[in-house]
């Protein structure tokens, strides 16, 4: 049967996992907004009530929406709280949004799938480039040393205290002063307005936030690669082959493949954080992306005289948590099953 059994597991023990990672989550969520805002209600309504009544355009909305005065106080109430009467019916309304969220039916930010597609995009053109270069450095400077091996160990632990959206904003400025447009919505429209939008656009407008989060992982990566495979080097099995005669290439390629199932333990655990940094820099290069929704699923206004509002959107913190969560088991769940090939303690009874 080869590794399909263990493959198999391997997905169903993720899915189990994410099942119950969202669904604590979203209960988490739910249950904040529930239990913070419940209080207000009673008063709320008798002042939506009160406003209702002295407001000509509400009361033909109402008209036009087949409710009584009382009954479209109460619309508006669950509607600026963003709950219902009960814990379990706010889940539920909650759970419903995010089921027309993923069929692409929202009302106020339109199709989430458009959002989801760029942080994607984003996510996987860095992670496959920063897998690739990560590699590719830490291989050449665990096995040779020199002058790569200088090159990472100072720029991992260098780049790795410099936050990833400093990173993005240096690098907006250099490209905005080279000429080269780096606001996501900007390139966009431009495109838009000269009717060539096509998949290279798309590339060169995910590019600038892509090589951010690659500038501030790769050298992490490599100087992780570069120690397995220092510590790999001076097995007995590669002084054996080096007293063999064998090429450099092919005893690389050997390290290489007993080091890689550990790396990729490693990159899975890393997922999130990468993740996350994405989210981050989408706001700096201004992508309609996860990380613009999670903005906007809370803001901060100042009303004079009243004071502060705090505008909360759990639906969309829900949506957003399901996203990374899904990205999250898929990529995991590839970079797994990979590990359980590679690695012969794995396979070797196959």
């Amino acid at each position: 049967m080869g590794n399909g059994g263990p493959l198999v597991r391997i997905a169903l023990r993720n899915l189990s996992l994410f099942l119950v990672a969202f669904l604590i989550t979203s209960s988490i969520i739910a249950w904040a907004q529930w239990s913070t805002t419940r209080y207000q209600l009673e008063d709320s309504y008798v002042s939506m009530l009160k406003l209702i009544e002295r407001t000509p355009g509400l009361q033909e909305r109402a008209k036009e929406s087949g409710m009584s005065y009382e009954e479209y106080a109460w619309y508006l109430v669950y509607k600026s709280l963003n709950i219902r009467p009960g814990y379990f019916e706010t889940l539920k309304v909650y759970y419903g949004y995010v089921w027309d969220a993923v069929r692409g039916k929202t009302e106020r930010w339109g199709n989430l799938w458009d959002y989801v597609k760029n942080t994607t995009s984003i996510f996987l053109l860095a992670e496959v480039s920063t897998l690739i270069a990560g590699l590719y450095l830490g291989l050449k400077a665990g096995y040779n040393g020199k002058k790569v091996e200088k090159l990472v160990s100072t720029l991992a632990p260098f780049l790795s205290a410099i936050p990833s959206w400093f990173i993005g904003a240096i690098l907006f400025l250099i490209l905005w002063d080279l000429g080269y447009t780096p606001d996501f919505q900007m390139r966009m429209q431009q495109a838009s307005i000269n009717g060539s939008s096509d998949w290279s656009t798309y590339f060169l407008a995910y590019l600038p936030p892509a090589l951010t989060v690659f500038f501030s992982m790769v050298f992490e990566y490599a100087f992780i690669v570069k120690n397995l495979v220092a510590q790999e080097r001076i097995a007995n099995h590669v002084i054996a082959d080096r007293a063999k005669g064998l090429p450099d290439g092919r005893i690389r390629r050997k390290i290489l493949k007993t080091a890689l199932p550990q790396f990729l333990t490693y990159t899975t655990y890393n997922l999130l954080e990468v993740l996350t940094a994405v989210l981050v820099v989408e706001i700096i290069f201004n992508v309609r992306g996860m990380g613009y929704l999670l903005l906007s699923s809370f803001k901060v206004v100042y009303k004079p005289p009243d004071g502060i509002y705090l505008y909360l959107y759990p639906q969309l913190l829900i949506f957003v948590s399901l996203i990374m969560l899904s990205l999250y088991f898929i990529v995991s769940t590839v970079l797994e099953g990979v590990y359980s090939h590679l690695d012969p303690r794995k396979s070797g009874g196959s």
